[in-house]
């Protein structure tokens, strides 16, 4: 399934036999692969791609597939995976597809995944250490200015939570504690933060909670404490705009 440079043998099977002089870096491929498509709003701009064992393992031979990706940028093959190693040599990293749709590369993951077999679910075929069976999205995808103005304008028509999903997600809330154990931590991670750190975590905070109610950060600033937990009452009852201000400011 894969491309004629990749390392297999007659059969068609993974193997390192006669591969040396066929694994080369496809950093140029990948780049070249995921050039913007004039007007298609980035159809045709994902790669799926696999990692290859440098040695014989208990998931597989020299050559074979340890992981299973799909990348929407060039740079995405190369970068850190979480606990999933990257190759250190270049050429173990190989393009299985390219050139695809979003919907085709998120297709060709979930069909590599189930050929190889993860190692978390599949004894007996303990290959691929990626923990989903795949098809979940493209990393690094960039949407055209098209896409972002059509999601933007999907968002503005979303109308606000009623009255009655903010009670019922109110009262899911009540109840809910944390474990001594939890608390301790929590209260030992803050006595090692540096007043640098918490400073910058108020002024964070501060900022987010003026955005969220529509004010200026001055304003914010200005409201006392009993002020502040008044506006997030009301804010929680679905008031807005001079509702939510009226006699605080």
């Amino acid at each position: 399934m894969g491309s004629r440079n990749q390392p297999r043998d007659w059969r068609g099977r993974w193997t390192t036999t006669g591969a040396g002089r066929r694994l080369g870096s496809q950093r140029q491929n990948f780049a070249q692969a995921l050039q913007a498509q004039p007007g298609g709003d980035n159809d045709g701009r994902s790669t799926v791609y696999a990692y290859l064992r440098d040695k014989d393992s208990a998931g597989g031979k020299a050559g074979s597939p340890y992981y299973i990706g799909v990348a929407g940028d060039r740079a995405r093959p190369y970068d850190k995976h979480g606990r999933t190693p990257v190759p250190q040599d270049e050429r173990r990293i190989r393009m299985l597809r390219s050139n695809v749709t979003h919907d085709q590369a998120r297709m060709w993951e979930k069909f590599y995944i189930a050929k190889f077999g993860r190692k978390d679910i599949h004894s007996g075929r303990q290959m691929l250490l990626n923990r989903t069976d795949g098809g979940e999205g493209v990393t690094g995808l960039k949407h055209s200015a098209s896409s972002r103005q059509k999601m933007s304008d999907l968002a503005k028509k979303r109308a606000p939570a009623s009255q009655e999903t903010l009670r019922k997600r109110s009262e899911a809330q009540k109840g809910r504690r944390h474990t001594p154990e939890t608390i301790a931590k929590m209260r030992e991670s803050k006595r090692h933060q540096t007043a640098e750190t918490r400073a910058k975590s108020s002024a964070t905070q501060k900022q987010n909670a003026a955005k969220r109610y529509g004010i200026s950060i001055d304003q914010y600033n200005s409201l006392t404490a009993k002020n502040r937990r008044a506006m997030a009452a009301r804010f929680h009852r679905g008031k807005r705009g001079a509702d939510l201000t009226d006699g605080l400011l």
